[in-house]
């Protein structure tokens, strides 16, 4: 190979990764495939004259007690770049031979180097242009030895102090192999630091999971980062699912993990780990984990929370923030063993399931949510109606979600859909709105009046049999007076039975008309009730079409065609006088 073609091939093999500095994890990573118990990294520095502060020499060392290296070895591999005694064993993780090349990355004034082993020792010396000096020693040297040396003042040496325990902390920390780095300037915080940290992840319950030679740690975080290692030694570590996870990253966007395996290994760039089936086994693995054992611990800390009799501010924190992270999981509403489960609050402290909601949900139409009791919240925990505390802001409420979620898969499994869809018969059936909402906004009080007063009975009486001409189908029609706290006066109210409380008009009210047809409830106070009542006594035929078609656009319902609808108000005017 010419000068070169070997200046161009160092280049790009020294310039691939993201940072110099990680020219550090490539000569630990040799070493521990060396067999060092233990590695020690250090620093010192040797201060410039005062005239040329810059010229300074910064030495970093990383020495080794593994098997170090004889003559041939350093013929046939140290010094030839493509060189490599790792390409079939993989008990090894360097397998491309250029750990140590990347030392020059940082451009250095020079590399020494002391090993030995089976009785010779050697000082090897790389100069900047790339040459070297190879001098046999007679000092023992027990491993491998190796000296980056740097120009720089006293502030560079302060910033490669820091980068070289930075780098090492965030490849090395969980190696199995012991690694420890001291600054041994005459300044410096003198005693060795150990870089080894245990293996976890920052997050909410966090698990430890093993499977075979797989060790896994999982925890939920709203800022989640991912870290594949073999050996301990960092392949790929980052914050950004799409890059580091691929396919795999929408299933892991709320949970931190890390993952160790000796058959997992990052690609010749060294920027990632490789896509290969030992990655995609560990993912299947790390699936499990996250829905077996740590969806666990987040579900029982939320039937624990919802046990508590009261809740603190911080409290109703952790609820929202925990049902933030189930709302992400993939294929909670699919369990029907979690529906069952007591994870969710009422307003009124008590505590409830998904399964409750939906049974809830056929029966009303609505699930109710609220963020303080209120006397209607209590009334409705009287009759043991569900509200679901919804700790304000409402917008993109993780209790939304989660219920959301659930009860439309519910909705669109249900067996007589499925039927009817197999058969072409869904277009015929009205499909329910799933509606999640605050009942102040839909329920009003409804005091009932036991008589009409004059000339109400028959305004009323004409528009209910014209309304049914045109297919509106109610039973029929009574006065009250009606209280709503959503700021609105209601013209009316409607249900299939008369009560005390009762839906404003909504679509949800007419799902089952084909079977059990609405009351109408008129408030007689109402500002337009009364403008109809007087008109009705100058134009009977027009207030009652009035009455009709405001009675329409209040239900925010598909009014027929105006002449069939005068039609029939003229019909019925006619015929009952």
């Amino acid at each position: 190979m010419d000068e070169r073609l070997t200046r161009e091939t160092l280049s790009n093999l020294v310039t691939q990764f993201s940072s110099a500095w990680d020219y550090l994890r490539e000569l630990v990573q040799n070493s521990i495939d060396a067999g060092s118990t233990n590695i020690e990294v250090w620093t010192e520095f040797e201060a410039g004259p005062e005239e040329a502060p810059e010229s300074g020499v910064i030495s970093i060392h990383v020495d080794d007690f593994g098997a170090g290296m004889t003559e041939e070895i350093i013929d046939q591999q140290l010094t030839q770049l493509f060189s490599s005694a790792k390409e079939n064993d993989l008990t090894k993780i360097g397998k491309f031979g250029i750990g140590f090349v990347s030392v020059f990355a940082l451009q250095p004034a020079g590399v020494l180097v002391h090993t030995g082993r089976g009785g010779e020792w050697w000082e090897v010396f790389f100069h900047a242009d790339l040459s070297f000096t190879k001098t046999r020693i007679d000092r023992p040297v027990e491993g491998t030895q190796i000296t980056s040396f740097l120009a720089g003042d006293a502030q560079r040496y302060g910033e490669v102090v820091e980068r070289v325990e930075s780098t090492l902390r965030k490849w090395c920390a969980h190696s199995d192999t012991e690694i420890s780095f001291e600054d041994r300037s005459a300044k410096g915080d003198h005693g060795p630091r150990p870089i080894n940290a245990p293996f976890e992840v920052e997050g909410e319950f966090m698990t430890e999971a093993r499977e075979g030679e797989l060790e896994m740690v999982m925890a939920y975080s709203r800022t989640p980062v991912f870290g594949f290692y073999n050996r301990g030694l960092a392949l790929a570590v980052g914050s950004d699912p799409d890059a580091i996870l691929g396919e795999h990253a929408d299933r892991f966007r709320h949970l931190a993990f890390k993952v160790k395996s000796p058959w997992l290994e990052h690609t010749l760039s060294r920027e990632t780990v490789m896509r290969d089936e030992h990655f995609e086994q560990a993912m299947v693995a790390l699936a499990r984990v996250a829905r077996h054992q740590v969806r666990e611990r987040l579900l029982e800390a939320l039937e624990s929370a919802c046990a508590e009799p009261h809740w603190s501010l911080a409290r109703r924190s952790d609820y929202v923030r925990w049902l933030g992270y189930l709302a992400h999981e993939p294929t909670f509403v699919d369990d029907e063993s979690l529906a069952s489960r007591p994870i969710l609050r009422c307003i009124d402290g008590r505590a409830t399931s998904l399964q409750a909601l939906w049974e809830a949900f056929e029966d009303q139409d609505y699930v109710y949510l609220c963020s303080e009791p209120t006397a209607l919240t209590r009334v409705l925990a009287t009759r043991e109606v569900p509200v679901l505390l919804e700790p304000p802001p409402p917008a993109s409420s993780p209790v939304r979600a989660v219920v959301g979620r659930y009860l439309g898969a519910r909705q669109k499994n249900r067996l007589g859909r499925r039927v009817l869809e197999r058969m072409g018969l869904d277009e015929h059936i009205r499909q329910r709105n799933l509606e999640l909402v605050d009942p102040h906004l839909i329920l009003c009080s409804v005091d009932l009046e036991a008589e009409f007063p004059p000339g109400l009975k028959t305004l009323f009486g004409h528009c209910l049999v014209a309304l049914r001409s045109v297919g509106r189908r109610y039973k029929e029609v009574h006065l009250a007076e009606i209280t709503s706290e959503a700021g609105y006066e209601p013209l009316f109210v409607l249900g299939p039975e008369l009560d005390a409380l009762m839906l404003r008009p909504t679509d949800a009210v007419y799902v089952r008309e084909r079977w059990k047809r609405p009351r109408l409830i008129i408030d007689h106070r109402h500002p337009h009730v009364r403008e109809m009542l007087a008109l009705a006594e100058a134009d009977l035929e027009l207030a009652v079409y009035c009455l009709c078609r405001a009675l329409l656009l209040h239900e925010d319902r598909l009014a027929p065609p105006d002449a069939a609808l005068m039609a029939a108000v003229r019909h019925s005017v006619k015929e009952h006088g």
